[in-house]
Order: C-alpha cells, then sequence, then structure tokens
C-alpha cells in the first residue's frame, strides 16, 4: 500500500482521471492526499479497510472518494 507521500503509478489511469476530475470542481484550499491500494488489478477487502482506517485514525479527510 502506498501513501500521498511516497511515488507510485497509476498503471491503469482511472484513479488519476477521478482525482482531477474531483480537483477541478474543488475550491483552491482542498487538497488531495492520494492512497493506492492495490500494486495490481488485484484488490483485497483489507487493503480498502486498511485505507480507510489510516484516513479517519489520523484525520486527513472530511471525504473519501474510492476509485475501483
Amino acid at each position: 500500500m502506498y501513501f500521498g507521500s511516497e511515488e507510485f503509478t497509476d498503471e491503469v489511469g482511472h484513479g488519476t482521471h477521478i482525482a482531477g476530475t474531483i480537483a477541478e470542481g474543488t475550491p483552491s484550499n482542498v487538497k488531495i492526499y492520494p492512497i493506492k491500494v492495490a500494486e495490481s488489478q488485484t484488490l483485497y477487502d483489507s487493503d480498502i479497510i486498511t485505507a480507510i482506517n489510516y484516513i479517519v485514525y489520523n484525520n486527513i479527510a472530511d471525504v473519501i472518494n474510492m476509485s475501483f
């Protein structure tokens, strides 16, 4: 799992596209904190839960968008 401060690649491009769409329609004081939960096309529930817990417990965001 990769969190916002590390470099990673969006192999499919969907998450990057959605983040760009969200960024375009939000005020400039809104920040996007990317979290990559899968290293391949395989996605595990435990990875999604870990990412949500990380965001909630660290008070990183008011809104969570998940692009699968």
